[in-house]
């Protein structure tokens, strides 16, 4: 069990079992919660990205709504890690007390 599920909080993750959280998110992220939450990407509310400086320099950019949105923006899905190094994700989570699925062959 996950932190989040110990704390009955949720978010989309992917279906893709190679690529991680941060992997999928950043692709879209089209998962089993995906009619209920939405894409991991759309619960995405901030990043810390380091992004080039000058001719040989980097420096860390904060992206939220309130704050480099335009960058933001663009790691909702429609960059897969192309605008810079992604350091750190921050998600809204949604409550979820229990999840139940069927695989039906």
């Amino acid at each position: 069990m996950t932190t989040l599920a110990k704390q009955d909080f949720a978010v989309t993750t992917g279906t893709e079992g190679s690529v991680g959280l941060s992997g999928a998110t950043l692709g879209g992220g089209f998962g089993f919660l995906t009619r209920w939450l939405g894409m991991a990407c759309d619960s995405l509310v901030g990043a810390e990205v380091v992004v080039p400086s000058g001719t040989e320099c980097a420096k860390v950019v904060r992206a939220s709504l309130h704050e480099n949105s335009d960058l933001l923006w663009a790691l909702r899905g429609a960059g897969n890690g192309n605008y810079g190094v992604i350091t750190s994700l921050t998600y809204k989570v949604a409550p979820l007390k229990s999840v139940t699925y069927l695989v039906a062959t």
